[in-house]
């Protein structure tokens, strides 16, 4: 499978042998997208995750910056 991590966002979490991570990928020299996966701390095992396009990611920021305004539970 061909990638490349163009950028590093955030670490989200972290478990034994996994890092869960934000990140912007480049899968088969395509065009760069958000990308939440699980990763080995070296990069060359990934579990399943989400692309994002920069329309998705700007609509689930908005989602969820109305599910903080609307709950005070968090």
């Amino acid at each position: 499978m061909e990638f490349r991590i163009i950028r590093n966002i955030s670490v989200l979490g972290k478990n034994r042998m996994w890092i869960k991570e934000l990140n912007i990928v480049r899968w088969y020299n395509k065009h760069d997208r958000f990308d939440i996966r699980e990763w080995t701390p070296d990069h060359m095992y990934f579990n399943r995750g989400i692309t994002l396009s920069d329309q998705e990611m700007h609509n689930l920021k908005e989602a969820i910056n109305e599910l903080y305004d609307r709950t005070e539970d968090y």
